[in-house]
C-alpha cells in the first residue's frame, strides 16, 4: 500500500497464493469469470477487505486448468477509505482479505454454523504500507492475539524502516462445522478480530 501525501489516492498491489480447498474454490471462480468476462477483482468473489474499497486497474491469475501449480492471483489498483485526516495527522488502516462467509457468523444465531464447505482454514497475510512523504510514525499498534479455538488469530506490527510499516495477520479456523455454542463463541472471536483490524497507525505530518 502506497500512501502519498496531498490527498492523492492510495495505490495498492496484491498477491495471493492458495492451496487445498481454497485453491479449488478460486479456480472455479476463475473459470466462471472467464465465461462471464467480468472485470472485477477475482479474489473479491470469496473474500472482502477489512478496510477500504479496492478499485481494480489490472489483474492476472493462474489458468484455471493449470493443475501442476498452486493457484496464484496478482492485482493492482487504488484503495479508498484507508486514510482519515486530522490537522497534522494521518490515521492509516491496513486492508486484509477476510472470507465473505464469515459475515454469516456476525448475525445472532441459535443454530449450528457451517463454513468453507466443512474445511478448516488458515490465512497468512502481510501488508507493507509506505508512509506519506514528510510523515513520521507516531503510533504503532501493539501485538494483539487470541489463541483460543475455534478461531485463533494474531496481528503483529513492525516498522522495518523509517518510511514504512509492516502488518502481519495469522488466522486459524480449526473447525468449520460448529455447533450452536461454538458458533456463538466464533461470533465473539470474530468481533474481537474485526475490532483489532480496525486499529491502524498514526502518522504525524511535518507539512
Amino acid at each position: 500500500v502506497n500512501c502519498p501525501s496531498g490527498g492523492k489516492p492510495n495505490t495498492v498491489s496484491f498477491e495471493a497464493k492458495a492451496t487445498g480447498f481454497v485453491d479449488y474454490d478460486l479456480r472455479r471462480t476463475a473459470r466462471l469469470a472467464q465465461v462471464r468476462r467480468g472485470n472485477v477483482p477475482l479474489l473479491a468473489a470469496k473474500f472482502r477487505l477489512s478496510a477500504g474499497t479496492f478499485g481494480l486497474a489490472k489483474q492476472r491469475a493462474t489458468p484455471a486448468l493449470k493443475l501442476d501449480e498452486d493457484f496464484a492471483w496478482q492485482a493492482e489498483g487504488e484503495c479508498v477509505g484507508l486514510v482519515s485526516v486530522e490537522p497534522g495527522l494521518r490515521h492509516i488502516r491496513v486492508p486484509f482479505w477476510l472470507p465473505r462467509q464469515w459475515e454469516l457468523a456476525l448475525h445472532r444465531r441459535t443454530q449450528p454454523l457451517y463454513l468453507n464447505r466443512g474445511y478448516p482454514l488458515v490465512l497468512d497475510e502481510e501488508v507493507v504500507v509506505s508512509l506519506p512523504t514528510g510523515g513520521k510514525l507516531r503510533v504503532l499498534p501493539a501485538l494483539q492475539e487470541s489463541q483460543v479455538a475455534p478461531l485463533a488469530w494474531k496481528i503483529d506490527w513492525t516498522q522495518p524502516d523509517g518510511q514504512s510499516v509492516r502488518a502481519r495477520l495469522h488466522v486459524e479456523l480449526a473447525r468449520a462445522e460448529l455447533e450452536a455454542a461454538e458458533a456463538l463463541q466464533l461470533q465473539n472471536q470474530l468481533r474481537s478480530l474485526l475490532d483489532a483490524l480496525g486499529k491502524g497507525v498514526v502518522v504525524k505530518m511535518d507539512r
